[in-house]
């Protein structure tokens, strides 16, 4: 039994120890930094810096959140995107609520999700757009 709890309690440690090595990554937007928003799709090609207060929304979206792998289904294209401070932030085309970050992505809840796409939307972007 003490075998058992030992062995436990180190892969617990172990755990915690390479969680605390490799740390939790997320994302990071300057405040000064501006949004350009670029939709490429079908017959229409847009590519627009955003409005301070679209882009201070957008920021507020996206910003702080985890960063995590995964190999989702929705489809992603930068040209179906939003770049911040150099940053390309893929939109998924299919609608679902998970943006991609280089070779990462975040999850959205369906309200930022929602807002998110009105924003978007509100600049010419259509979804789904698979």
């Amino acid at each position: 039994m003490i075998k058992k709890e030992f062995i436990i309690l180190l892969l617990t440690l172990f755990g915690v120890c390479t969680l605390l090595m490799t740390g939790c990554a997320k994302t990071d937007i300057p405040d000064d930094s501006t949004v350009t928003a670029t939709f490429i799709y079908g017959d229409t090609s847009i590519s627009e810096t955003l409005s301070n207060e679209d882009g201070k929304k957008i920021k507020a979206i996206l910003d702080s959140k985890m960063l995590y792998t995964d190999s989702p289904s929705c489809g992603f294209s930068k040209n179906i995107s939003v770049m911040i401070g150099g940053e390309i932030y893929c939109i998924a085309r299919d609608g679902c609520g998970i943006v991609r970050v280089g070779e990462k992505y975040i999850s959205l809840n369906n309200t930022e999700n929602k807002k998110l796409r009105e924003i978007l939307t509100s600049h010419g972007f259509v979804f789904p757009c698979a």
